[in-house]
């Protein structure tokens, strides 16, 4: 074992048909668990003592105290079993595969292993990145030695996170985190703001998104450092790129360093890059300014409007340089540092969607956040063979925002306040953009078809939760925003459908429009909020919690936006831009 490793640590098998291995962390789930035939036992950097429910504690006495076993100390689950179906094989993997990464921050990949008695002898191995069905004889010399191994990189741990461990309770408390800069060629360790990751996207298929919060001493400020996986093969540029585009813009997400390459999943254990049902990802990070909260973490109306405001502000600046966000949504928009000038009072985060203008097309499927996807987008994804396609453009993205606007307004009476239940309206559009299967993008087009391009307007205002908390500036906004979202839905729609002669007219009206659809809404949100600024804050007319500072109304003069090369909107080119 000590030639597969640095002897930091020590592992060992165990018996664990008798373990309950609980599916979530918490006194609530103690019913729903698995119990593997072995597990390897772990003690290194990255383990630490295990845990179980506290309704459990006394009762659970499998194995002493000091020798538990549980989801942060163990390498992976085995299951020895007979007479399973390769289906069924997969989906218990799947269980421990999900099970092994929620349970470790620093999880690249979960493996679980598995044999079967079935013809053949085959068993299977299953990680984040996918699953392996082999002979036996052939895997497994290669499994179980992978799987105890004392490197902690071999068992998919990121190693570039350290941990401090407590010798008296056994758990993390603390550690750091070194960044390899791709810019400079220098690598800079910070500390761990906390333990845990400030976000975690728990999944055992997708991009398996990471962010850890970092002090940075040097220049007395908070980081965000944010992992992630993209395909290999996927056309569009890696989010650090769209990031260097936003250097030194307002309104957008700020990068200090990045690491293009962290890692392959092609390079990962049990996987060849021969399987052609595997795609191979790569793993990157960037390393961003920490800003606030997301918009649901507002403390006042006019902190509300102001970072709605600056992030479509933030949008149009990014646009200016070529590239469009095409995710917006209400968690991908953050109130900015505190004491944040105007400009910066909200910031456009999350670019791992973005795209050069030079590249949209109309495309049959949907990008971004279900709730907020627009008319034209679920069209699009929804449309047979053959139907004509409208690209992803920036009126799609203020839709998307309208959304967001409205969303808030009519979930929340006030900061951190939520009617109990919420309205029928606000959970039928919850339920149908609840994921993105065939059956709910037709419930979500059919709602929002209903709710926007009706035959007759529909007042946005009747929805609003608590009415009388939401001031007549705010509610006037969603008016506006309203009329201006359903008569840009109706000129897409008309394009998709007006002749074939008519269609270059019509869109390259439309793009001539840009900063005009722009200027317009930016100036319902800068009313509302110089009308917030206006009034005392003791007004009974806008409540307490409405307050903010003065901001000047913006309409620029000059036309900024680069376009160099006639649109060709039957090849799907929307802008014609030249980055």
């Amino acid at each position: 074992m000590e030639t597969l490793g640095e002897f930091n640590g020590k592992r060992q098998l165990r018996a664990a048909r008798g373990l309950k291995l609980f599916h979530e962390e918490s006194e609530l789930m103690i019913n729903e668990y698995s119990s593997p035939t072995f597990v390897i036992h772990a003690q290194g950097p990255s383990f630490e003592s295990a845990l179980v429910p506290r309704a459990l504690a006394a009762a659970d006495s499998f194995f002493p105290r000091k020798d538990r076993v549980g989801s942060t100390n163990i390498t992976t689950c085995i299951d020895i079993v007979s007479g399973i179906c390769r289906v069924d094989m997969f989906a218990q993997q799947a269980v421990y595969a999900s099970y092994l990464d929620k349970s470790s921050s620093n999880n690249r990949i979960a493996d679980s292993f598995e044999r079967s008695s079935l013809p053949k002898r085959r068993c299977s191995c299953t990680t984040l990145t996918g699953a392996a069905v082999t002979a036996m004889s052939c895997l497994a010399a290669k499994i179980i030695p992978g799987l105890s191994s004392l490197d902690e990189e071999v068992l998919g741990l990121d190693t570039s996170v350290q941990w401090w461990i407590d010798p008296e309770t056994g758990r993390k408390d603390g550690g750091t985190l070194t960044i390899r800069d791709d810019e400079s060629g220098t690598s800079k360790t910070y500390e761990l703001w906390r333990s845990d990751p400030s976000f975690k996207q728990y999944c055992i298929l997708g991009r398996g998104t990471t962010c850890w919060d970092l002090l940075d001493e040097d220049n007395e400020r908070l980081l965000l450092a944010k992992d992630c996986y993209r395909y290999a093969e996927d056309p569009d540029v890696p989010e650090f790129e769209s990031l260097k585009i936003a250097r030194g813009l307002d309104g957008l997400a700020q990068m200090v360093s990045y690491t293009a390459n962290c890692g392959e999943t092609l390079n990962d254990f049990g996987f060849s890059s021969s399987r052609k049902s595997q795609h191979n990802m790569i793993a990157s990070r960037v390393v961003l300014e920490k800003c606030g909260k997301n918009l649901f973490g507002f403390t006042s109306e006019k902190q509300l409007l102001s970072a709605i405001r600056d992030a479509i502000a933030g949008h149009r600046n990014l646009l200016k340089h070529g590239t469009i966000h095409r995710d917006i949504h209400w968690s991908n928009i953050v109130h900015g540092v505190s004491k944040a000038k105007p400009g910066n009072q909200g910031v456009l985060i999350d670019f791992d969607m973005a795209k050069s203008l030079t590249k949209v097309a109309g495309e049959n499927w949907a990008v971004g956040h279900t709730e907020c996807f627009s008319i034209a987008i679920l069209k699009n994804a929804l449309a047979k063979q053959g139907e004509r396609l409208l690209p992803h453009d920036h009126l799609d993205d203020m839709e998307s925002t309208f959304y967001v606007t409205s969303t808030i307004m009519y979930q929340f009476i006030g900061p951190g306040h939520r009617p109990r239940p919420s309205s029928e309206f606000v959970r039928t559009w919850l339920w149908a953009a609840r994921d993105n299967s065939c059956e709910n993008m037709k419930a979500n087009l059919a709602f929002k078809e209903e709710w926007i391009l009706a035959e007759d307007p529909k007042d946005p205002i009747q929805h609003v939760a608590g009415d009388s908390h939401w001031s007549d500036a705010s509610l006037r906004l969603l008016e506006q925003f309203y009329a201006f979202t359903r008569e840009m839905a109706k000129e897409k729609e008309a394009i998709r459908y007006c002749r074939e002669d008519k269609r270059r007219e019509m869109y390259d009206n439309l793009r001539s429009k840009v900063k005009q659809h722009y200027d317009t809404v930016l100036g319902f949100f800068d009313v509302a909020i110089s009308t917030l600024e206006a009034a005392e804050v003791s007004s009974s007319q806008f409540g307490s919690w409405a307050s903010g500072i003065k901001r000047p109304f913006e309409n620029d003069s000059e036309e900024v936006y680069n376009f160099k090369r006639p649109c060709m909107y039957q090849s799907g080119e929307l802008y014609g831009v030249s980055t």
